[in-house]
């Protein structure tokens, strides 16, 4: 078994006494493609923010390939994402 390009090991986050994010465990391969599809407010933000390394886990890891992504921060990483808003835009013909 190969193993993840990504790991996300049993990652819960908390601003205050919110918790965004309750243990969510997540292996993502080399050449897979993932979609965070969920209501505002369920953390799809707040796990790229922890993947991007602008945030810290409260509790849990999160691994890319041979490294601990937390570690890295946000300056020392050649990530990046970008928002991209279809949903809340008309179509104009």
């Amino acid at each position: 078994m190969a193993i993840p390009r990504i790991r996300i090991d049993q990652v819960s986050k908390s601003f205050g006494a919110v918790q965004v994010i309750r243990d969510l465990s997540l292996d993502i391969e080399r050449g897979e493609f993932v979609s965070l599809l969920g209501p505002s407010g369920s953390g799809k933000t707040t796990l790229l923010m922890l993947l991007a390394g602008f945030e810290q886990p409260t509790a849990g890891s999160i691994y890319a390939v041979d490294s601990w992504v937390v570690l890295k921060g946000a300056e020392n990483k050649a990530a990046a994402f970008d928002f991209i808003a279809f949903a809340s835009k008309a179509r104009r013909r």
